[in-house]
């Protein structure tokens, strides 16, 4: 290590299934060509809860997909039940694997009484600037002893554009014929256009002079 250098040492401690539940001390030692350093480490070992059993506690009702927008807060209603003849203790619901610009609060709903439902209200956001995406994401119930997870689909999506009014029928136009000039300039043709077929048919209609004949 060079002069007035740090290194950061990460110790792992693994204990042993056999190992006995108490507290313990090690010994760590850091040498050098000349000198040494001792530190005694202590930690605890306790017993591994057991594992929660699993589809006990009921999810008796809960979206299977859900859409939101952009900066958006929605409501999520997921509605659980203990069908035990015993109560159920520290039962909460949350949402799990949103990512990054989602979040969901877990909501506590505590004892749950034997044969007893409850609804939890979980309020979704999604933060401004997220993506338009489609999130799998799990929803779960647990509570002591006792685990039960569902899916969702989150769908996250940007705010709709508000829809435009309907052009007048000028406007149309001029959009079909590619702007205000070009437009007044097909008005100018079709009228001279109309101008003089008028002039045609006005000169095809007038009367013979008497006095002008054919020949003699």
């Amino acid at each position: 290590m060079p002069k007035r250098s740090e290194r950061h040492v990460y110790v792992f401690i693994n204990p042993s299934l056999d190992t006995r539940p108490g507290d313990y001390t090690v010994k760590f030692t850091a040498k050098t060509g000349t000198e040494q350093e001792e530190k005694l480490l202590k930690f605890r070992v306790i017993e591994s809860p057991p594992e929660p059993q699993q589809g006990i506690l009921e999810i008796t009702s809960y979206p299977t997909q859900a859409g939101i927008l952009q900066g958006e807060d929605k409501e999520l209603l997921i509605s659980v039940k203990n069908p035990t003849a015993g109560p159920m203790e520290n039962v909460t619901v949350r949402i799990l694997g949103l990512g990054d610009g989602l979040f969901a609060r877990p909501k506590t709903i505590g004892v749950l009484g034997a044969k007893e439902s409850a609804t939890a209200s979980l309020l979704l956001h999604a933060s401004e600037g997220d993506i338009n995406r489609a999130v799998n994401a799990i929803i779960e119930a647990r509570a002591t002893g006792y685990v039960t997870t569902k899916q969702v689909v989150i769908n996250v999506g940007t705010p709709d554009e508000k829809p435009k009014p309907a052009e007048p029928v000028l406007s149309g136009l001029f959009s079909l014929f590619g702007g205000e000039g070009a437009f007044w300039g097909v008005i100018a043709l079709i009228i001279v256009a109309a101008i003089i077929v008028l002039i045609s048919l006005l000169n095809g209609n007038r009367p013979l002079d008497p006095n002008i004949t054919g020949g003699r």
